[in-house]
This record gives C-alpha cells, structure tokens and sequence, in this order.
C-alpha cells in the first residue's frame, strides 16, 4: 500500500499561526502607541528646564531676577544678535517658536508674565501650562499632564 504524503498545511494549522501573529502584532502596536507620548512628555520637561536655565542667564546678565516668562521668552524666529551689535538681554531670549511636536500649526504658544500656555502643541497632551512662581518653573502646576488618547499615561 503507497502512503501518500501530506504537502502544505492543513487550514486549522495556517488559522492558529494566523491569530498568534495577530496576538503579537496588537500586543507590540499597544507598546508602541505610547512612544509618542513619552517623547512629548520628555520634550515638556526638557523645555521646563530650558526655562530654568534662561531664567538664570537673565538674572546673570540684567543683575536682576525677571518678574516674568515675558521678560525672556519670545516667539520671534530667530533671537541672535546682528553682525558688530553688542550683546544685550534680547541674545538671552528662548524662542517657542517651533516648539511641540505640532509646530507646523504656526505658533500656538502664549506667553504672559506668570505663565506660558500652548494649546495643541503636542498630540498627545491638548494643553500644557508652564507657570513662574517666585523663580521657580512648574509644569503644568505640579500636576501631571494628562492626555485625551486612550491608554496615554500623564506627564509628571
């Protein structure tokens, strides 16, 4: 008697390897999801600690602390000073210009004394709020920053 053999696979084997790469693909694209977040979160605090540093090179240059955000954040595009000018407190400026990871939406910062608020700046958190209490520079006032995505952790 011939014994035949088997060539391929049979459809219950291709439909179990199936769904184990369907389980893996939407357990890596959860893990992935949140890259962006943890990105712009890291993007918030670096900018916090810029805000930190202009506010000690300020203080360095006038001999004075600033009262505000609008004595040494702008939005202008470019902050360096003319060929043959001498430097002056607008060289120490911070420009938020293209800042966030949605800077091609123009300039959605605004900067006032006591805070700078930009509103749809990043995708994965709609609004962030930088606040200036006596020198020091707060993130969303200490809170953490939450997301509208889902499955997005806050930004502390």
């Amino acid at each position: 008697m011939l014994k035949t053999i088997q060539k391929g696979f049979t459809l219950i084997e291709l439909a179990i390897v199936i769904a184990i790469l369907g389980i893996l693909a939407a357990v890596a694209l959860n893990n992935l999801g949140n890259t962006q977040a943890s990105a712009e979160c890291s993007l918030m605090k670096d900018m916090a600690s810029q805000l930190a540093s202009g506010y000690a090179t300020f203080t360095a240059a006038e001999g004075s602390t600033p009262n505000g955000f609008d004595q040494y954040v702008t939005m202008d595009t470019t902050f360096d000073p003319p060929a043959g000018t001498a430097p002056n407190r607008t060289n120490e400026n911070i420009s938020l210009f293209k800042f966030g990871t949605n800077a091609q939406k123009g300039a959605p910062c605004t900067i006032a004394a006591g805070a700078i608020t930009c509103t749809n700046t990043f995708s994965s958190y709609p609004t962030v709020t930088y606040q200036f209490n006596n020198g020091a520079i707060l993130l969303n006032n200490g809170a953490a920053v939450t997301s509208t995505r889902a499955n997005v952790p806050p930004c502390q």
